[in-house]
């Protein structure tokens, strides 16, 4: 995750900006990213564009891999990494939803084999601490016990309960990815299907989210996939399984504009409300 160079780009652009959708200007936004491309040296990318709910720009560039000449298409699968995370969240929104969570729930009712360093933080974490980077780990913490291993997210779970905690519970900022394995550990116990299975049915399969794939595992010699690379050197595949609900999904722009509108559109989709207002306003 931290070494890949193929950049995955969204852009989002809200209402409030000043063009409107039909002085959009097309060629001097490829002028722009074709002299990006060029000055930082980059293999290929995609850039999706919604404003006001539609979507107004979407377009592949460069190659997937640079020892081959497969282009880069609105369908290519790159690895998205922490935005991840964000489906994760959902999830849990979708479960506070159901009456099977919530928010100020404490972890240990839903996972009782949750446990911190610090005793305190570990009786009083709640479900909304795991997605707020604020339990007291400081940024990165625990990162090896998932990066480049093959621990279990349970054995990750298990394990981070031996580092001490740096920050005071709630008190500061620490970006840091086994929260999110924990939560992925809380969906799994409260809905009785694993990240994957939730994520797919829930949001993946009603979203259309075809070209999304919850692991690189997933992927074959005919996937439409960026290779990634670093300084223009194509890179082996790092497998993210173990903090899927951290780093694991992959995904192509034609995909994560439709995540974009979902949210857009307040959790709704297709006439249906997959996400209730209520829940979308925790983000």
């Amino acid at each position: 995750m931290k070494k890949t160079i193929l950049i995955f780009l969204v852009i989002f652009f809200s209402s409030t900006l000043s063009y409107s959708q039909n002085s959009f200007d097309v060629k001097t936004l490829d002028k722009y990213i074709e002299a990006a491309i060029e000055k930082f040296n980059l293999p290929g990318l995609s850039i999706g564009i919604v404003k006001d709910s539609v979507i107004i720009f979407n377009k592949g560039y460069g190659v997937k891999d640079v020892r081959k000449s497969a282009k880069v298409n609105v369908d290519t699968k790159f690895g998205i990494a922490s935005l991840s995370k964000a489906f994760t969240s959902a999830s849990i929104g979708m479960l506070v939803d159901e009456g099977k969570l919530n928010w100020n729930d404490r972890v240990i009712d839903h996972l009782p084999e949750f446990k911190l360093y610090d005793s305190y933080i570990t009786r009083e974490a709640r479900i909304v601490d795991l997605l707020s980077h604020r339990i007291g780990l400081a940024t990165f913490d625990g990162d090896l016990l998932w990066y480049g291993t093959n621990y279990s997210r349970s054995e990750i779970v298990k394990r981070i309960s031996r580092l001490p905690v740096k920050n005071s519970f709630r008190s500061k900022y620490g970006y840091q990815n086994i929260m999110f394995i924990v939560a992925g550990e809380v969906i799994e116990k409260v809905s009785g299907k694993t990240w994957e299975e939730f994520v797919q049915d829930r949001i993946l399969t009603p979203l259309e989210m075809g070209n999304t794939t919850v692991s690189n595992s997933e992927f074959t010699q005919a996937s439409n996939v960026a290779i990634p690379h670093m300084n223009k050197k194509p890179l082996e595949f790092i497998n993210y399984d173990n903090s899927g609900p951290a780093a694991s999904l992959n995904s192509s722009t034609s995909d994560l504009l439709k995540w974009l509108q979902f949210w857009l559109n307040e959790g709704e989709w297709n006439g249906k409300q997959l996400l209730s207002k209520k829940s979308l306003g925790k983000f």
